[in-house]
């Protein structure tokens, strides 16, 4: 027969009933009467009062489904005939001006970063400036679609040198789906193009 210490007397008890806070247990005392008493539960008895229910196990969180990549439209990659006529002007139709562009070049491939996102980067040198002057540009970017709209307007001044020439480097970080862009750059005054080309953006 199990035992509980109950001040200085251990004596069999019969069994207990939990309620909030509180155990009532019966048993037995020295002279073998039943009787039974209320004992504050804090913690459960090491000598058997123990709930007997399976302890609760937190939820397990929702398994986290990767997202998968964007594929690319084949249609945003197909090129544009009123945009690539472009790329044939010849440069100088600003009242002279005209740009020797570095970057990108048209066989550049800008690629996505892990939030989707591209750093473009414009660079070159504006040609048959007037010296002394300060001038202002803008480079437009379109898609392969809609030659008329552009997607962004990126503006940059030169201080054109004595010689005529003025580097200029302008950038942005921007979020634009995979596919063939094209660029121009112009007179911001007059809006006339000094320069034309295209890229790509690709995973």
């Amino acid at each position: 027969m199990k035992t509980f210490l109950s001040g200085k007397f251990r004596r069999p008890y019969l069994g207990c009933f939990q309620k909030e806070h509180f155990q009532l247990c019966r048993f037995k005392n020295s002279v073998g009467v039943l009787a039974s008493a209320w004992l504050l539960s804090i913690a459960p008895f090491a000598i058997g009062c123990q709930n007997k229910g399976p302890a609760s196990q937190p939820a397990a969180p929702p398994t986290q489904q990767a997202v998968p990549p964007a594929k690319a439209d084949p249609a945003n990659f197909l090129p544009n005939s009123e945009l690539e006529a472009l790329l044939s002007d010849p440069a100088g139709q600003a009242g002279g001006l005209s740009a020797e562009v570095f970057s990108p070049k048209a066989t550049y491939r800008w690629t996505l970063d892990e939030a989707g996102r591209t750093n473009l980067r414009f660079a070159g040198i504006i040609q048959h400036g007037p010296p002394g002057r300060t001038l202002r540009f803008n480079v437009l970017v379109f898609n392969n679609k809609d030659g008329a709209t552009p997607l962004l307007t990126l503006p940059f001044t030169v201080a054109i040198n004595p010689d005529g020439k003025a580097g200029y480097e302008v950038s942005q970080r921007a979020g634009l789906p995979q596919g063939l862009y094209y660029f121009k750059i112009e007179n911001g005054e007059k809006k006339e193009m000094v320069a034309a080309g295209k890229f790509k953006i690709t995973d």
